[in-house]
């Protein structure tokens, strides 16, 4: 498990330039970073859609075409997700419960699974991106920083609903993942996943994303691999002025 990244072979010097121009410019980053988060609403809307029935609404769009800094475009998105979280909880058995999402350490062990899960999407976008000519290191939402691949956090809050939190729903609901040792330990006040829990979940996981879906604009089924592939590309067809870009809804396909 981890991140390789070889010589840039479909380095583009062109591309890179117009995504650092587009990061330069904050009308463009402000117009992409709406775009993506209304993006990660439909696709919480779609999930929970798909399971409880109920599409409720996480955003106010007026709101959000009013803001003028990523900061506060940030802070809509957080709250929208600390709804979502409340809605998740209650589909979730007692002992997977977030109750509220931490990170550094997960104190519980449906965040553990949840930053595992999302670690995991953040290095199969980076693999998907060393397919393509996009410079996975210059993001627009999140801030670029020395060794961080911050692009990939952009594209993967997309994602994170359909892919990691079906995945989250599906390994708990059929006992695949039990909240006890034998998959867990607790490690400086926090809860990880133990050596035979990661190896279940990695399992699990690679199946996970083998498992396709009808891609409703190429009339065919793709993985949920592929489609990180196909988001790259999709981004980068807006950064060239060829398409605007238009996030995956999973799992009602794009």
């Amino acid at each position: 498990m981890g991140t390789y990244w070889p010589k840039e072979h479909y380095f583009s010097g062109d591309l890179t330039i117009k995504q650092s121009l587009v990061y330069s410019d904050i009308q463009k980053r402000l117009e992409l970073s709406r775009i993506l988060v209304k993006g990660v609403e439909n696709n919480m809307r779609a999930f929970l859609g798909h399971i409880e029935g109920n599409s409720t609404s996480f955003l106010n769009d007026s709101d959000l075409n009013d803001v003028k800094s990523i900061q506060d475009m940030m802070l809509i998105e957080a709250r929208m997700r600390r709804d979502y979280y409340n809605r998740f909880d209650a589909l979730l058995p007692d002992e997977f419960k977030i109750d509220r999402r931490e990170i550094r350490p997960p104190s519980n062990y449906g965040n553990s699974l949840i930053s595992f899960g999302n670690t995991l999407l953040y290095t199969s976008i980076i693999t998907a991106a060393r397919k393509t000519s996009v410079n996975i290191t210059i993001p627009f939402y999140h801030e670029p920083a020395a060794g961080r691949f911050a692009l990939s956090l952009d594209l993967s809050e997309v994602f994170k609903p359909g892919i990691v939190d079906r995945f989250l729903y599906q390994i708990v609901k059929e006992g695949i993942l039990q909240p006890n040792q034998v998959h867990f330990n607790e490690v400086g006040g926090g809860i990880l996943l133990n050596e035979n829990g990661k190896k279940i979940f990695l399992e699990y996981w690679d199946k996970w994303l083998e498992h396709t879906i009808f891609h409703k604009k190429l009339k065919r089924k793709v993985s949920h691999r592929h489609l990180l592939l196909l988001e790259m590309h999709k981004y980068a067809k807006h950064i060239e002025g060829i398409e605007k870009y238009d996030p995956i809804k999973i799992p009602d396909g794009d």
